[in-house]
């Protein structure tokens, strides 16, 4: 017995009925499997600069007062006395030349080492680094600027020492000119009890071999 119209018809309407639900389910459900995620915005601090440029010369190759500065281009801590230190030959015109050594160098690490310098960072006015003042007692400039107690780059000291040793090596008191952004400082000093000289004293963010 042969099936009747009617009956084709329901079957093809059934089968219609199973088969489009199941090809849409086939077709998003693959796309929805393969479909990658959308990528979540990261937001993440930037990186800190690691390195830091070493300076050129600055000054007159014939001043009076040479200022050698030895530094670890890899702490970055130090820049900011870098900074700072660039400034003393606009400072004292003519009178001051300073010189950034990288102790990254093994030359320039041998030649602090003979310096005694005992931090990653100091500086020798004239091929020395320690000095008695008036006052003061034995002032020593290693590390970096001074940011409160603790063993550093005084300033103050610094500007002494340099004053002075431009009116030894010329005969004429040293000329000082105010520039915008220098370091302020007190010429001369207030009499203060003697700078404690053993140990060292730095910021957190600051790692210093020794």
């Amino acid at each position: 017995m042969k099936p009747s119209n009617n009956t084709k018809t329901a079957i093809v309407v059934i089968a219609l009925i199973l088969v489009i639900p199941m090809w849409n389910f086939i077709a998003h459900g693959a796309a929805g499997v393969f479909k990658s995620k959308p990528k979540t915005e990261e937001h993440t601090q930037p990186a800190k600069p690691q390195h830091i440029e070493v300076p050129k010369p600055i000054g007159p190759e014939k001043a009076p007062v040479k200022v050698t500065v030895f530094i670890n281009s890899a702490n970055p801590c130090h820049a900011e006395t870098i900074n700072a230190l660039k400034q003393l030959p606009q400072e004292y015109p003519n009178q001051v030349r300073v010189v950034f050594k990288d102790t990254k160098d093994p030359a320039n690490a041998k030649a602090a080492a003979e310096a005694k310098i005992g931090c990653e960072m100091g500086l020798l006015v004239n091929g020395r680094m320690a000095f008695r003042l008036p006052g003061r007692g034995l002032v020593m400039f290693q590390g970096p600027l001074m940011g409160g107690a603790g063993h550093g780059v005084n300033m103050n000291d610094l500007h002494l020492v340099i004053e002075s040793q431009v009116k030894e090596k010329t005969g004429r008191p040293a000329r000082r000119v105010q520039v915008k952004g220098a370091p302020p400082s007190a010429s001369p000093a207030q009499p203060q009890g003697p700078q404690q000289v053993p140990g060292h004293v730095h910021s957190a963010q600051c790692s210093h071999a020794h």
